[in-house]
């Protein structure tokens, strides 16, 4: 049986309102140390903000931080996936579309978020556990 998103997925997610500032936004990224937030409304993902955001949209515009809303430069709509959904899929999702995170949505709340690296922490595992069986299963037959 092929694994899913859920298992995968990081439950805990940093996330802020659209009308915060960028620095307010920020400070909450370096204070959780992450590269990304989810912006939402109530638990509704409306958009996610990143590192890459703010470098291109904001500090390449001389932007001032301390006036400029989240809701102003963060990605909306944000792609989302659900938890049920296949890990092979997801994966697929991120690499045709060039995105590194998406969060995880269950009836249209925010549940988690799932990055490249936790992909590639599930892949490395995986590989690692094929590897093991085929080395098994060389033994056995020696």
């Amino acid at each position: 049986m092929e694994d899913t998103v859920k298992v995968v997925m990081v439950k805990h997610v940093i996330i802020c309102n659209p009308d915060v500032t960028l620095q307010d936004a920020v400070k909450i990224m370096k204070k959780k140390n992450v590269t990304c937030l989810v912006v939402v409304k109530g638990k509704v993902p409306v958009g996610i903000i990143t590192e890459r955001d703010i470098m291109f949209k904001a500090v390449a515009n001389n932007l001032d931080s301390s006036k400029v809303l989240v809701k102003q430069i963060m990605t909306s709509p944000v792609r989302t996936i659900k938890p049920e959904d296949k890990i092979y899929y997801a994966n697929s999702i991120l690499l045709k579309e060039g995105i590194k995170r998406m969060p995880v949505v269950k009836n249209n709340r925010l549940v988690g978020i799932l990055t490249q690296k936790d992909l590639l922490k599930y892949f490395t595992k995986l590989r690692k556990t094929l590897a093991l069986d085929k080395f098994g299963e060389s033994i056995k037959s020696a």
